[in-house]
């Protein structure tokens, strides 16, 4: 799947064909643990790319959603009209206000699956070094303080980590 970026960079022309295919148009705007150089907890889209993906997706009436670990990718992901947020795992107190605030009209879902799995039952895949190298704990107890958090905040978590208003 290409991301809005990718088609960034082509121009609006290409946006506007990828948001008139698509029912949803996903958008990676943090890092991931993979990437050395762009770690889950820094943001990979300006709000400029950010702004212009949902203009776009938005205009085509579709439904964005993002990859948004870091504080600041959620923020962004919040004022720009994203109504599915993967991750949210490092997630600030502004950044939790802001999904309080606009609760009514999105999900945030923080798919642990996999950080659970590498973070501590992955010996067949990565060594005990790549584990802390990647961050993989750091991550999940980033996911986890952030899901009791938005607990406490009035919402619910879905056996499949999907969250959503009680």
């Amino acid at each position: 799947m290409r991301v809005a970026r990718d088609y960034l960079d082509y121009g609006i022309t290409s946006c506007i064909s990828a948001a008139a295919a698509k029912p949803r148009i996903d958008v990676v705007i943090s890092g991931d643990t993979f990437v050395p150089h762009a770690p889950s907890h820094s943001t990979v889209m300006s709000e400029a790319e950010v702004a212009a993906a949902a203009e776009v997706v938005h205009a085509h009436g579709k439904r964005m959603s993002a990859h948004a670990r870091s504080a600041e990718s959620v923020k962004l992901c919040v004022r720009h009209g994203v109504k599915i947020i993967y991750h949210a795992n490092f997630a600030d107190e502004e950044a939790l206000d802001l999904l309080e605030e606009h609760r009514d009209q999105l999900f945030v879902s923080p798919n642990i699956g996999f950080t659970v799995v590498a973070a501590y039952e992955s010996s067949e895949w990565f060594t005990e070094q790549q584990v802390v190298e990647f961050g993989f704990r750091e991550e999940l107890a980033g996911a986890i303080k952030g899901a009791q958090e938005l607990r406490k905040r009035g919402w619910r978590l879905r056996r499949w980590g999907r969250h959503y208003r009680s």
